[in-house]
């Protein structure tokens, strides 16, 4: 492998480098500059773990305003809705640059977007969500996921110990929702830390196997926080 290669191979992010390098090294640069912003919407989609949207509402639900929790890249606070343009910007420019110029794509083109996929490849990988990126509690209610400090603590108080046969997460869902909570307060404890969930085995059976949600040490001391 020459300098220029290794070079190369540092640029692009991993996704790229075995998804999409191989197609290029074919000559199929308008399929991989195609293939390339689509990994950057698989990855966006993995990582909100939503599958039912595409495009800008996608990158909506992910950067934009309204209820629900958001991604957090590696940048200022300030600079995420500047993010959320630079996302839905990229993708539609390249997504409508492919499809109209297909026969325009050359190696060089199509090096340059595989780049471009990696920088945005490469921000999502670092992104996360935490309660302090979301500023605590405060934030937490803020943002409309939880509507009052009581229902965060009834929740956290009430999933603490919750036991049910492993990967029946539905039944857990369904108790909850009795108490009117949903799936999106259900998966925000997940996201931010504040429980964790583990699976043993019963009587030593291996067959007989629960499910267990417990809170972490994070979401012992927002309980502690927010009580009595």
């Amino acid at each position: 492998m020459n300098e220029a290669e290794t070079s190369i191979n540092q640029l692009l992010n991993p996704r790229i480098k075995t998804r999409c390098l191989p197609i290029f090294g074919v000559g199929q640069y308008a399929a991989c500059a195609s293939d390339a912003m689509k990994q950057v919407e698989m990855a966006l989609k993995a990582l909100m773990g939503d599958n039912t949207l595409f495009g800008k509402r996608l990158i909506n639900k992910a950067f934009g305003p309204g209820k629900g929790l958001k991604i957090r890249l590696p940048l200022d606070p300030v600079l995420q809705e500047k993010a959320k343009f630079y996302f839905d910007a990229t993708r539609n420019f390249y997504r409508n640059y492919c499809a109209h110029n297909e026969k325009g794509i050359d190696a060089v083109t199509s090096m340059r977007i595989m780049i471009i996929a990696s920088e945005l490849l490469d921000m999502l990988d670092a992104s996360h969500i935490t309660l302090e990126d979301v500023g605590g509690v405060k934030g937490l209610l803020k943002s409309g996921v939880f509507s009052s400090r009581n229902e965060l603590k009834f929740l956290l108080k009430r999933i603490d110990g919750c036991w049910f046969p492993a990967g029946d997460v539905g039944s857990v869902l369904e108790e909850l929702a009795e108490d009117n909570y949903g799936e999106l307060q259900f998966q925000a404890l997940f996201d931010l830390d504040l429980v964790d969930y583990k699976e043993s085995e019963v009587d030593d059976d291996p067959l007989d196997v629960i499910g267990v949600i417990s809170l972490t040490q994070l979401g012992k001391e927002t309980l502690a926080e927010i009580l009595p």
